[in-house]
Order: C-alpha cells, then sequence, then structure tokens
C-alpha cells in the first residue's frame, strides 16, 4: 500500500513547501462499471485518492466537533477567548497522530509520503469512537441462557 504512484506529485512547491501533506490509494481502485449491473473495473487517479481521505477528515472532524475530544491544544487560551487557526496550523498539528508511514522511512513530513497514509483506526481512536451496541455487556446472559438450554436439552433426553 506504500508504493507511491509515478504520476503522484511530489514537493517541494516553487514556494519551497514540503508537499504532500499525505497520501491516500489512488491507483487500480475497484469500482462499479456501466457495462452491468455486477460489473466492476479498476481505475487510477488522483480523483479516487481525494474522497477517501475527504471521509476521513470529516469523520475526524464530527468526532472533535461531537465529542471535543481533540488531546492537544495549540495555544493555552482565557476561556472564551477565540482563536483562528490556518488550514495548514491544523494539518502540521493533526495529520501526524492520525498517519502512518512505511518502515525504514523517516517520521516527518517528506517530499515522498507528506506525513503518511492517514490509517482509518487512528482516526476512530483520535475522536473516541466506540460501538453503538455494547456486546460485551450482552454477551454474559446470552452465555448463560444458551448454557442453560444446553443443559436443560440434556437432562430432558436422560429422563426419557
Amino acid at each position: 500500500p506504500f508504493q507511491v504512484s509515478n504520476f503522484s506529485s511530489r514537493g517541494p512547491t516553487k514556494e519551497g513547501l514540503i508537499k504532500p501533506d499525505a497520501i491516500m490509494f489512488g491507483e487500480d481502485i475497484v469500482m462499479a462499471s456501466s457495462i452491468s449491473d455486477t460489473a466492476t473495473v479498476a481505475k487510477s487517479g488522483t480523483s479516487f485518492a481525494t474522497p477517501l481521505t475527504s471521509a476521513m477528515a470529516i469523520i475526524y472532524h464530527e468526532g472533535v466537533y461531537r465529542q471535543a475530544l481533540v488531546t492537544r491544544q495549540l495555544v493555552e487560551l482565557p476561556p472564551g477567548e477565540m482563536y483562528f487557526i490556518t488550514m495548514g496550523e491544523l494539518i502540521d498539528a493533526y495529520l501526524p497522530l492520525l498517519c502512518v508511514k512505511p518502515e525504514g522511512v523517516a517520521a516527518g513530513k517528506d517530499y515522498d509520503y507528506g506525513y503518511g497514509l492517514p490509517y482509518g483506526p487512528f482516526v476512530a481512536q483520535a475522536v473516541g469512537v466506540r460501538p453503538a451496541i455494547d456486546i460485551g455487556a450482552m454477551l454474559t446472559p446470552v452465555v448463560a441462557i444458551a448454557m442453560l438450554g444446553i443443559m436443560t436439552t440434556t437432562m430432558a433426553k436422560a429422563f426419557r
């Protein structure tokens, strides 16, 4: 997953900025085809990487907004005081916490991988996503009922 496509742009920019900010899957993405209802086709390009990255960014933003779980503050501010932050500051502050890089590649932002590949489980962990249903709390009574059913069935057969 860490092969950077040959058609992918690399940094630095003309202004000397380190780009890209991150990488995402964008080559040989399997998708629905217009040939039939069940046909698929593999396509490549940034048109496929951008929606995946945007989806993770939206999930992260929603989670942070709804749950206020950002654990890293950029500045100390008195309560009630507003602080405007640029997109670059947001990217540099939070994107490194959500990305992974291949083994052997230096940590930090570079011209080939940026901060790395945004990793869904890191995004979910950062915003405190919890399962909708706590299966652990349900599992104990279900197992107990199942065991009771097995024992009752076995005992009923023994008395016949």
